[in-house]
């Protein structure tokens, strides 16, 4: 699929606006109904919930020790993109290894995992990135482009979709909606990974090429 998006965007469809488009579709409609529909329908009654609190942790530590290492960085934009690249949390290769090996019975776990990292890291990765692209932080605005984001929103709706539920199961039985989510979630995995694709390249300078090692090992051998 990647190599699809590659092929179509550089040697088909070279039309920049319309994988502008479609990743604009993937980031507001398709993923949050991913990630509404999941976590919604998910039976968490039964679960341990005090695991989310060593999830947490595990990101805010992880964030302290990356600060304790900021002076190494010169260039601020640098800085930011291996910060975002070391802890952002990648949803589809944790919920297909976990669904490969654990199978169904991960589902309720894999909804609550998900729900949580994906909040903390869009929190942290929009905080991040209002405080340095302003040169200081501005509470107001980090708070606002938090509040409206699609994937947080998504996380927060899902789960009072899930908590209203336990009391009013029929919310979760209207057949139409349940197809339209689940429809634009399984379409968002395949549409994301072509636009992705799209955006690949493949020229990597000495710095970019050493930037992707170390976020790739502080990433799988740290985190």
């Amino acid at each position: 699929m990647l190599l699809v998006g590659w092929i179509s965007a550089n040697y088909w469809i070279k039309d920049k606006q319309l994988w502008e488009g479609l990743n604009k579709l993937v980031y507001y409609v398709m993923f949050p109904a991913l990630i509404v529909y999941k976590v919604a329908s998910a039976d968490v009654t039964g679960i341990d919930k005090s695991f989310i609190i060593v999830l947490i942790a595990m990101v805010l530590i992880l964030i302290a020790a990356l600060r304790a290492f900021r002076f190494l960085f010169k260039d601020k934009i640098f800085w930011v993109t291996f910060v975002q690249g070391t802890f952002r949390y990648n949803s589809y290769v944790f919920i297909s290894i976990t669904m490969f090996y654990v199978g169904d019975s991960a589902i309720p776990a894999i909804a609550m995992i998900t729900g949580f990292m994906i909040l903390m890291a869009t929190i942290i990765g929009v905080a991040m990135l209002n405080i340095y692209s302003a040169g200081s932080a501005n509470f107001k605005t980090v708070s606002s482009n938090i509040a409206t984001n699609p994937l947080v929103l998504a996380c927060i709706l899902g789960g009072l979709i899930n908590q209203t539920a336990l009391y009013y199961p029929v919310i979760l039985e209207i057949d139409s909606i349940n197809r339209i989510l689940d429809n634009f979630g399984s379409a968002s995995l395949a549409v994301s990974l072509i636009t992705i694709g799209s955006g690949i390249n493949i020229v990597i300078k000495r710095s970019q090429l050493l930037a992707i090692l170390n976020c790739a090992a502080i990433k799988l051998l740290v985190f």
